[in-house]
């Protein structure tokens, strides 16, 4: 009898710990993947500025989940933005927990995640370079390991945004690379898992940031960053000047040293703000529209937007953003034939 007790409580709490780990499994290995052959990506800012220490109004988002058609406008959402430095020293304060914004939330992930849309986080901005600096010479190693972290957690991709012409930094910035990829490896599909996706903000041109273009030319070669964005540029009034500079990432810079980008490892990238452009709320005879037909034409990899949220005011419901989706996204002209 004693024996039958015995068995019974072991089956019952092996059933138990199966449970457990079907449960852990599938809220920790969900796969929800989305092609990303074709990318149209939103940066997205919290109600605080791009600090995201609080979760904001998700209801404020969510024209991004419906074009109109029952697809979502973005398949790409990069949250905007974490910092280099608490990631590092995985700081705890009224912004952060364990160095993540306190705003990067399991719901906030879920609430895009679950249409199929790839969260990213975007590290560093425009106003973190020192942090940067201050990471990357401590201990680039011990970085890449907490923002693994940060990226296996919530199942988010993670984009290195550098906004400084440093070639001293490049060597430190490459030992982070290496590191982070030893421990979340280069996933080489159309449709990688989100936490795998390591992606690298360039110039908007090769006239700014060319030491940056310069290592992330390798870093694509060996397959260790999936794709690259050209930063958004405030001289580029219309498409004509848009993509001049687009185009110099195709052509590359034998005399800087950098090779051409592949098209299909190529994302560009336009204002969304009402201040810079009316690409939120029109399309016909936008430099978006203008953008849409270079892309198609260039068979380069999709067209990112600076940025959606609300803060001081508020940038949602683009139909525009909602009409370039279903003219970029549906007209996908690449196959997977190429190199992801």
């Amino acid at each position: 009898e004693m024996y039958h007790l015995h068995m019974s409580r072991s089956i019952s709490l092996l059933v138990l710990c199966l449970l457990s780990c079907l449960v852990y499994c599938s809220h920790t290995h969900e796969d929800n993947s989305v092609s990303l052959s074709s990318i149209l990506a939103l940066w997205h800012c919290g109600s605080d500025g791009c600090n995201w220490s609080e979760k904001p109004n998700l209801t404020q988002s969510a024209w991004i989940l419906n074009r109109g058609d029952g697809v979502p406008v973005a398949n790409v959402v990069n949250l905007a933005f974490a910092d280099p430095l608490a990631l590092l020293k995985q700081t705890n304060d009224s912004n952060t927990l364990n160095g993540i914004p306190r705003g990067f939330t399991r719901e906030v992930v879920d609430f895009f995640a679950s249409k199929r849309i790839t969260v990213i986080a975007s590290i560093g901005g425009a106003d973190a370079n020192s942090h940067w600096d201050a990471a990357l010479s401590s201990s680039p190693s011990l970085l890449a390991r907490n923002v693994a972290a940060m990226a296996q957690s919530l199942n988010i991709g993670i984009e290195i945004d550098y906004e400084e012409d440093n070639s001293k930094m490049m060597s430190t910035m490459d030992s982070f690379v290496r590191s982070y990829r030893l421990l979340v490896p280069f996933v080489a599909s159309p449709s990688p898992p989100a936490h795998s996706i390591l992606t690298v903000d360039l110039g908007s041109d090769l006239e700014w940031l060319v030491d940056m273009s310069k290592i992330a030319s390798s870093w694509l070669a060996n397959k260790q960053v999936n794709w690259v964005y050209a930063m958004v540029d405030d001289d580029a009034k219309t498409i004509a000047e848009a993509t001049a500079k687009w185009q110099q990432h195709l052509n590359g810079n034998s005399g800087e040293g950098v090779p051409p980008v592949q098209p299909q490892q190529l994302v560009v990238s336009l204002y969304s703000e009402p201040k810079q452009s009316n690409n939120c709320h029109t399309y016909n005879g936008t430099i978006q529209e203008g953008a849409v037909s270079w892309i198609h034409q260039k068979g380069t990899r999709g067209l990112a937007y600076w940025s959606v949220g609300c803060d001081n005011t508020c940038v949602m419901n683009c139909t525009g953003i909602a009409t370039t989706s279903k003219n970029l996204i549906n007209n996908n002209n690449n196959n997977d034939n190429n190199t992801y």
